[in-house]
């Protein structure tokens, strides 16, 4: 019996039901010889592709990278590039981190400013991206000499972006103090806690004079980044500190202690390391 091959182009965007009506029926031709193996009009699933992509060499993976970056819509910067490659490395040394208590704000202001993926998820489901490090909040300008300094500018990700201030601590600070509660149900919050938050509250004052000032103004708003109201986020401390060896009561008046606190206090979310190590943990889960 002869036979002929045939070649064909078909555009299957709107009939991929009645695509599979045909290929249904042919299978069911005797005459016809069909794989009977799996069949896939499509490339490998993704876990697949991930398998596939670790056994290549680092060289390999980045030029890859780089070569999908140049699709239409996609656009990733050098820096994307690393942090694609090494988030979990970076996951495990924020975790080893959060038992080395000779680690200070500086180590972590650093740590944070080196990894501003570690922000991107929680923050009132925001985006947030650094816009200056240390900003100068009361200066002549935003990155200038002189005026008071905070940890962190940051703003959110939309059409138009809003200045955020962000404190950095250390995830030794403590929460609360005392032995004792100070009566039922309540518990003395920690000096470290409360200077943190007088002193976020502080630099969002400054910030709210210093971004009216011309070349703050200009500076940002040529990015369509505004500053009205800004919100405060303050980093401290750890919630193991709330699950010491008290007995079970004076716990659960630690943990509402802690939580009311924080609830109350209108523009400054209180978020511990802990939290946001999770939350930095969900975003490297996610990327799998």
């Amino acid at each position: 019996m002869e036979t002929l091959d045939l070649k064909a182009n078909v555009n299957l965007e709107d009939c991929h039901d009645n695509f599979w009506k045909l290929i249904s029926f042919l299978g069911s031709v005797k005459e016809l010889s069909l794989p009977r193996g799996k069949f896939s009009l499509t490339s490998h699933d993704e876990a697949e592709i991930i398998s596939a992509l670790r056994e290549r060499g680092t060289t390999s993976i980045v030029s890859i990278i780089k070569q999908l970056s140049s699709s239409p819509g996609l656009s990733l910067s050098q820096d994307d590039i690393n942090q694609l490659l090494n988030r979990k490395e970076k996951l495990l040394e924020f975790k080893t981190g959060l038992s080395e208590e000779r680690l200070g704000e500086e180590w972590w202001q650093s740590f944070f400013e080196q990894n501003k993926w570690i922000f991107g998820y929680g923050l009132n489901y925001q985006i947030l991206r650094q816009e200056q490090a240390q900003p100068n909040l009361g200066g002549s300008r935003v990155d200038g000499g002189g005026g008071h300094r905070g940890d962190y500018l940051t703003s959110t990700q939309g059409t138009i972006n809003f200045t955020v201030l962000v404190e950095i601590k250390t995830p030794r600070a403590r929460l609360l103090q005392g032995v004792q509660p100070i009566r039922s149900g309540a518990w003395s919050l920690s000096r470290e806690l409360t200077d943190s938050i007088a002193q976020i509250e502080a630099n969002i004052d400054q910030w709210t004079k210093g971004s009216n000032e011309p070349d703050n103004r200009d500076r940002l708003e040529v990015e369509d980044i505004f500053t009205v109201q800004p919100k405060g986020i303050v980093v401290i401390g750890s919630l193991t500190e709330l699950k010491d060896m008290s007995e079970p009561k004076d716990r659960r008046a630690k943990r509402q202690t802690f939580q009311r606190f924080r609830k109350s206090i209108h523009g400054i979310d209180i978020i511990t390391f802990d939290e946001l190590y999770y939350r930095a943990a969900f975003i490297v889960k996610q990327s799998d």
